[in-house]
């Protein structure tokens, strides 16, 4: 079936028009001069759609349903949904976009959190996944150190690693002390703060004229650390001051003893990109490493007051 036909069937949209934007996005123009997005998907669970829509969140741009109540349609096999089409802004400054979301973004947490009940073996296998990376990273640290060490000549990329080391080493023994106090704030824990989580950051989806955010697709149910993190390796790709943005995010949603342990034990761990790179790349990586570890260390003192 012809992608027109079969929005004409489930959506009685009259198409005159698709563009291909790209292998998983059609712009459609109907025949009233609406533009419509398709998009596909990988799979046609809804649930997450339809649990934000009897929270009744208008900001965050819920697909349209078709004619048989539902969000996502089988076209031809695979699956779709439809979106009204909202035009990119490129004028508007950050600052704007991010105070937007930011809000919206506490309200979606906090009308969407709730308490779920955790099995003994949950927090067991982050505990050991955390404390597994820890030692990945420390052992790839020790082995490049060992490496340059020996190194007759060093190349800057290679000096600004020596130089940081002891940085790195006290970013692995920072994380391995928030590792141990999340350890102890959850052993007597039977239940976790989950919440719907947006996970997909991105000033493109961001559209404060509209007052809409867009590209949902990453939605889940999960605790809102995985948010909070999310954003936090996003800002300094960004060059984000998202520390800021945080402390309002803290003022309205206090985070809790075990999730405040497990946050900074992510954000202490140094990951750092050993993939051979041009030397300039090399440099860069590594900065941005440093300047994460800095941040990390700045969102550690954040907290610190919202106890």
């Amino acid at each position: 079936m012809l992608l027109n036909e079969a929005i004409l069937d489930n959506y009685n949209l009259e198409v005159i028009g698709i563009i291909k934007v790209s292998s998983k996005v059609y712009r459609i123009k109907t025949k009233d001069n609406k533009y419509y997005c398709l998009k596909h998907r990988e799979n046609n669970d809804e649930s997450i759609f339809a649990h934000l829509s009897i929270l009744n969140i208008n900001s965050f741009s819920l697909p349209l349903k078709n004619n048989f109540g539902k969000y996502i349609t089988n076209i031809n096999n695979e699956y779709y949904y439809l979106l009204n089409w909202y035009e990119e802004e490129n004028i508007l400054a950050k600052e704007m976009r991010l105070n937007f979301f930011i809000e919206e973004l506490i309200n979606l947490h906090s009308v969407s959190m709730y308490e779920n009940k955790i099995n003994k073996g949950y927090f067991d296998d982050i505990f050991l996944k955390l404390e597994q990376i820890i030692i990945e990273e420390e052992n790839d640290i020790n082995h490049s150190l060992d490496r340059v060490e020996k190194l007759e000549y060093k190349s800057p990329s290679e000096w600004l690693f020596l130089l940081n080391n002891q940085r790195f080493k006290e970013a692995i023994n920072n994380a391995r002390n928030h590792l141990l106090k999340f350890r102890k704030s959850i052993e007597d824990l039977e239940v976790i703060r989950v919440s719907i989580n947006y996970l997909n950051f991105d000033f493109t989806n961001i559209l404060v004229k509209d007052k809409k955010i867009i590209g949902i697709d990453n939605m889940k149910i999960c605790p809102i650390i995985y948010e909070i993190k999310e954003l936090f390796d996003k800002s300094y790709h960004l060059s984000i001051d998202i520390l800021m943005y945080l402390k309002t995010y803290f003022n309205k949603i206090k985070l809790l003893e075990y999730e405040k342990e497990w946050l900074l034990t992510l954000v202490s761990i140094p990951f750092i990109n050993y993939e051979p790179k041009e030397e300039i790349d090399e440099i860069i990586d590594l900065t941005k490493t440093i300047y994460h570890l800095n941040r990390g260390k700045e969102l550690e003192k954040i907290l610190e007051e919202y106890k």
